[in-house]
């Protein structure tokens, strides 16, 4: 249908000529409001895993702030059953117009997703706009979402075992790992650890696990997974590097150096319990999580003398990397009010509310402008410079990635495959993904 064609263009070009105005102004800051256009209107619905006392807050300031423009409906889906509840939705027509859209979830669903093209969000502005990380978001056809949320792998330390054991600081580099674990582990004769500096070299009960272990390869420039130059995906990890040499292999190798009862860095084994909660109870010197795992510890023990600080990084290289989980807003592109879907995701990740959702949830926000403000909260400063080091990976399936990483430690900590060969073969397995 020629005539049907040409419709659909029109309008489509009509919305974005719209938005590349809205969008210019609303992220330089200088946009209060919509209530200059009429040019759209309605009722829009936004999923996300947020709880919904914890943002209704802000969403029903937005919604008052527009309420001449858009009524905004939020609903709380739980993590668990939160892709399978989106997709059976979408696929009966029933579901969001807008919904949050986590990093390890882009190439999922994407094809899900009304893009923002090029024309209306240049690439250009988009990284003015937001973090490096949440380029992840960003094709040749367009931007996916609009980043919504960050939030930074940080170093949490019991600053009581640190001070007992004579050591003034936490870690900076990898390499201090290698010193401070014998000093700060206890182990009896039995080869049981009473005390462990750090929970690495296992997976089942390292929380996190794949998440380290992506911080590791990434930090030694593997990117695992990427985009290639014609928009697919291109998967590298395991590659050699100019010196042939296998960064991954070796990010392997020193992470389960620490679960070998026989290595000096012995500090963990698969009978502990998870590596949070042995944090939690002060058996753990350093513990690998999330800035917005705050609030849990404190609750959890109140008596927990702790810190955060940047991950560690490999000493002599210019560039500092952590892991960040993302969220990025994505409207739905099978949605009845595109229009006004696209409203709510330029208001609810500009300046302002982008400020707000950081302080309900204790997060860095994804935004440029914002991350150059003054912290004064002690645990700001780290959690906004681990904000612009986040970084992640193009995961086509983050279930099936997990199991391919879980195999590649436990086939080493179990001692059945060398770091080489347990590479080899999750690279092996990865790359199914890229054809």
């Amino acid at each position: 249908m020629p005539g049907g064609s040409n419709i659909f263009q029109t309008v489509v070009l009509g919305i974005f000529l719209v938005f590349l105005v809205l969008g210019v102004l609303l992220f330089a800051g200088v946009l209060p409001g919509f209530r200059d256009t009429d040019t759209y209107g309605g009722e829009v619905t936004l999923w996300g895993t947020i709880p919904f006392d914890t943002i209704t807050p802000v969403l029903n300031q937005v919604g008052i702030d527009y309420r001449d423009n858009f009524t905004l409906t939020y609903v709380a889906k739980s993590p668990s059953t939160y892709e399978s509840d989106l997709i059976q939705a979408l696929a009966a027509g029933k579901g969001p117009d807008l919904f949050m859209l986590p990093q390890d979830l882009i190439v999922k669903h994407e094809d899900k997703v009304f893009l923002i093209p090029p024309a209306s969000l240049s690439e250009r502005m988009f990284m003015d706009t937001f973090i490096e990380g949440s380029e992840l978001y960003v094709t040749k056809n367009g931007a996916i979402g609009l980043p919504f949320t960050i939030d930074p792998m940080v170093l949490y330390w019991n600053r009581d075992l640190f001070s007992a054991a004579g050591i003034a600081n936490p870690p900076r580099y990898w390499d201090e790992f290698l010193t401070m674990s014998p000093k700060i582990s206890r182990i009896d004769e039995s080869k049981n650890v009473l005390t462990g500096f750090t929970a690495l070299g296992e997976f089942g009960n390292v929380l996190h696990a794949k998440d380290i272990l992506s911080l590791l390869f990434l930090q030694s420039d593997d990117a695992i997974i990427s985009r290639g130059a014609l928009g697919g995906l291109d998967t590298v990890f395991g590659k050699r590097n100019t010196a042939n040499e296998r960064p991954a292999e070796s990010a392997l190798r020193f992470y389960t150096e620490f679960s070998n009862p026989s290595k000096t860095v012995y500090s963990w084994n698969r009978s502990l319990p998870s590596s949070r909660d042995m944090f939690a109870r002060g058996g753990l010197a350093v513990y690998f999580g999330y800035g917005g795992e705050i609030t849990g510890l404190r609750e959890k023990n109140p008596h927990l003398n702790f810190d955060i600080a940047p991950v560690p990084q490999i000493r002599d290289r210019r560039t500092q990397k952590t892991f960040g989980r993302m969220t990025a807003l994505a409207v739905a592109k099978n949605s009845s009010n595109v229009e006004t879907a696209f409203a709510v995701a330029y208001a609810l990740t500009g300046a302002t509310v982008s400020r707000q959702i950081g302080d309900i949830l204790f997060l860095p926000p994804a935004r440029r402008d914002l991350l150059s403000e003054t912290q004064t909260n002690a645990f700001g400063p780290v959690l906004y410079g681990g904000a612009l080091m986040a970084h992640a990976w193009l995961d086509p399936d983050p279930n099936e990635s997990y199991t391919i990483f879980k195999d590649m430690v436990e086939s080493v900590s179990s001692g059945r495959v060398e770091p080489e060969g347990a590479v080899e073969s999750a690279a092996r397995q990865l790359g199914t993904f890229a054809r």
